[in-house]
Formats: C-alpha cells, sequence, structure tokens
C-alpha cells in the first residue's frame, strides 16, 4: 500500500504491525526468542558450539553466548530493533558492543534479513570468529594459481553465495583456482591519486574477500594482495570493517599488515515492511525531492517517516589502511 504525505508513519506502522508480526513470529514480550533466533542457535549447536540462551549474569542481555570463546551473538530482528516501532535509539547497538568489549566479550550482530537470506554464511562467520570453523577442504594457497581474468557472471555469482554483502562493481578481480575452481576472491577499487603530485602511485580499496563455503584457503588473501601490490604499485590500500561482525583486536586486517585509522558513528538503514534493509544512499534528499515528490522543505529523515519507512541503525565501521614499503 501507498501511504501520501498526509498519512502519518505512526498510522503507516500500525497498519503495518499486525501482518508483519504474523508474518515474522515475532512478539512484543521482550524475552520471547523467534523462530529464526532459534534456528540460528540450533545450527551453532549441530557444529559443536556450546550456547546459552538469554545471558543476563554479565550485563545486558545477550541473546546467545558462546562462553569458550567470549563470543555473544545478537539476533537483531527488523521490527523490534527499528528505531520507531522498536524504540531502540541509534547507539543501541553499538553501545552494547562496546559494554561487552570492555570485558572481552566480542559481540556479533545478525541482521534478520541477514539470516534469511544467507544462512550457511553467518552461520560460517560466527564459526570462524570463535575459531570453530571445521572446514571440509583444507586447501592451501600456494597450491592455486592466481586468476585475474574473471568473468562478471563467474564473480558476481561466487559473491552471492559466499559473501554476505554479495557482488560488487570493483573494476579489479583477483582470484585464486585449484584445480581450475575458484576457491577465493579479493576485489579492489581505484580510489584517488596521492596528495603528492610528484608520484604516480594511486590508493586503492579493498572492497570484497571471500573463500568458498565449507573450506579454509590458507594463505589466500596474503597471497592475492601480495599479487595486488606487485601490478599495480598503490601508495596505499584502504577497507573498511562492519563493527557488527568484525573484531578490531584481532582479524584478518591485522594478520596482514593493515592499521586501523578511524571508526565512524553507527549508520542507517531504511525499511517499509520490515523484511530487508534499504541502503540509506538510496534516498538522499535531492533524490527524495526529485523522484519520490517528497517536501523540499522537511529532512530526508522526516520525508522518509511520511513516506512510512522506519530505520534501523548499524554499529558503525571500522577504517584501515596498508601502506606496502618498497
Amino acid at each position: 500500500k501507498k501511504y501520501g504525505q498526509g498519512t502519518t508513519c505512526s498510522v503507516a506502522l500500525k497498519e503495518l504491525s499486525s501482518q508483519v508480526r504474523s508474518k515474522m513470529n515475532l512478539t512484543s514480550t521482550h524475552t520471547f526468542i523467534s523462530k529464526a533466533e532459534r534456528e540460528l542457535k540450533e545450527s551453532l549447536e549441530s557444529c559443536g558450539m556450546k550456547c546459552i540462551s538469554s545471558l543476563r549474569s554479565k550485563g545486558p542481555e545477550i541473546d546467545i553466548f558462546v562462553e569458550e570463546c567470549n563470543v555473544g551473538i545478537e539476533f537483531d530482528g527488523l521490527l523490534y530493533h527499528s528505531e520507531l516501532y522498536g524504540k531502540k535509539h541509534p547507539s543501541y547497538h553499538s553501545g552494547k558492543t562496546e559494554f561487552y568489549a570492555k570485558q572481552g566479550i566480542h559481540i556479533i550482530h545478525v541482521f534478520e534479513d541477514e539470516w534469511y537470506r544467507k544462512k550457511q554464511v553467518v552461520i560460517n562467520r560466527i564459526l570462524h570468529s570463535c575459531n570453530q570453523l571445521k572446514p571440509l577442504d583444507k586447501i592451501y594457497a600456494r597450491n592455486c594459481v592466481i586468476d585475474t581474468d574473471i568473468s562478471h557472471a563467474e564473480r558476481e555469482a561466487f559473491l552471492e553465495k559466499n559473501h554476505l554483502q554479495g557482488t560488487d562493481r570493483s573494476s579489479l578481480i583477483y582470484g585464486l583456482r585449484y584445480k581450475n575452481e575458484l576457491v577465493s576472491l579479493m576485489t579492489f577499487s581505484g580510489m584517488r591519486a596521492p596528495m603528492s603530485k610528484s608520484s604516480n602511485k594511486k590508493c586503492f580499496e579493498l572492497v570484497r574477500f571471500a573463500s568458498k563455503l565449507d573450506s579454509q584457503v590458507i594463505g589466500a588473501a596474503s597471497k592475492l594482495i601480495k599479487r595486488f601490490i606487485t601490478e599495480h604499485s598503490p601508495a596505499s590500500i584502504v577497507s573498511y570493517g562492519d563493527l557488527r561482525w568484525i573484531n578490531p583486536d584481532r582479524n584478518l586486517y591485522k594478520s596482514l599488515g593493515f592499521t586501523e585509522i578511524k571508526r565512524s558513528r553507527p549508520s542507517y538503514w531504511y525499511m517499509k515492511t520490515y523484511s530487508t534493509r534499504l541502503h540509506r544512499y538510496n534516498f538522499t534528499k535531492h533524490r527524495i525531492v526529485n523522484s519520490l515528490g517528497g517536501d523540499s522543505t522537511k529532512t530526508e529523515w522526516e520525508n522518509m517517516q511520511l513516506f512510512g519507512y522506519d530505520r534501523i541503525w548499524d554499529c558503525g565501521t571500522v577504517k584501515y589502511e596498508l601502506t606496502p614499503t618498497y
């Protein structure tokens, strides 16, 4: 249903709430465990992990706690973790992450749509974070061949299957093949020339890195990034880690020699039916006014509420940079 400007967001939300709660098996009771959250816990337990539900002894409730590796998993349902309907403050998710980081507990936030779209990727990432990944295949990068002539279709299919964010539009693609099968992929995009006009080196962004699910490609990231540096001689390479997932104290970036530069504030995603998130860049003030018929005198958020949208906040990102030595 389309909501005009004369319909407030609260009215739109009330009309949607009943059907949404029924469809997504949610309740207003805070201690209720949704079907999807139970599925996630059971999936982790089937992989040999010992999970505790609704832990409250250490502070704010942790949905799923893995004591042996000090990792907490928050299953963030889009309806009840939203800003308007769920009444979650913009710093709600990041605040819980920071609170537990001081106790040495790494919190992972799984958004509900991620679970429904890519269950196996979610499970693999959690197992990897807990150092509990038991791959079906162990492949050594030294036994693989680097391929830089990967078709768009193969790149897209590989990332959609093996990366939480799916495919991207990067122009520089580096892959590893084992027995002619693509088992690992790293993508880069050009950014900007360095400040020094006397240098012809450029800065790049590492956009995606993924390996085949249920496999461990040992040394893949190191081999791929070394080849990229050899062929492009970058002044620097930057990349952004999602603080809903990444442990800033122990991660792949640090093992590759990247240095943390800064952390961003939490950002947000828009939702209209609480079944999927829409990137905020699709709803800039210019697009809202010129394409959606928004009110130019109102802010982006004011307009989006009039259109019946809610939003959910993440935990921000951490920016890493690698400056190669030559």
